[in-house]
């Protein structure tokens, strides 16, 4: 799956509109998800605040829509985080951030969701069919492609390609006997 997401994103230059500039436009970023897909928001948030010095943190969006959409505006980024780009709580949260005018990502599997439909811009993670309920290789993805995303803000989105070609290699040759 990473190796996957690794050859399409370089291939079709997924990340191209994450440029160098883009950040600039934005004073907070704050990751919306439930279950797995939290989980990889909080890693997404830490990821964000550590690398790019910028104010981040991750809610889960099943009590996001109660208080914190309030405090929405267009100087904050929305980075909605959904392995299948369907979860009722993100959608509820999405739409009411939409009204504040906010920018809005979707990193998501499933491009073609309602998800992905509502938000301002994609990141497919192509992890591919997701069966475990754990949503073990959607989660990896999920960090693959926020990491990328990062890297690709600093203008060093090839190494991230090397690096994640790299783990990917030495995951398969790893002798679990």
């Amino acid at each position: 799956a990473l190796r996957r997401q690794v050859r399409y994103y370089s291939e079709h230059r997924v990340l191209d509109k994450f440029d160098k500039d883009f950040m600039s436009q934005f004073e907070e970023v704050v990751f919306v998800g439930c279950g797995t897909a939290y989980h990889a928001a909080l890693i997404g948030a830490n990821y964000f605040k550590k690398q790019l010095n910028i104010k981040a943190r991750a809610e889960v969006a099943s009590e996001f829509i109660y208080s914190k959409p309030l405090f929405a505006s267009e100087k904050m980024l929305f980075v909605f985080v959904s392995q299948s780009g369907e979860t009722a709580d993100t959608l509820h949260a999405l739409k009411i951030i939409k009204e504040k005018n906010a920018f809005t990502v979707a990193v998501t599997n499933v491009a073609y969701s309602s998800l992905a439909q509502k938000v301002d811009a994609v990141v497919d993670i192509f992890a591919g069919t997701e069966i475990a309920v754990a949503s073990t290789k959607a989660y990896v993805c999920m960090l693959s492609s926020l990491y990328l995303m990062i890297l690709q803000m600093k203008g060093k989105v090839d190494i991230g390609f090397k690096e994640i070609e790299d783990v990917s290699t030495k995951l398969l040759e790893f002798d679990f006997e």
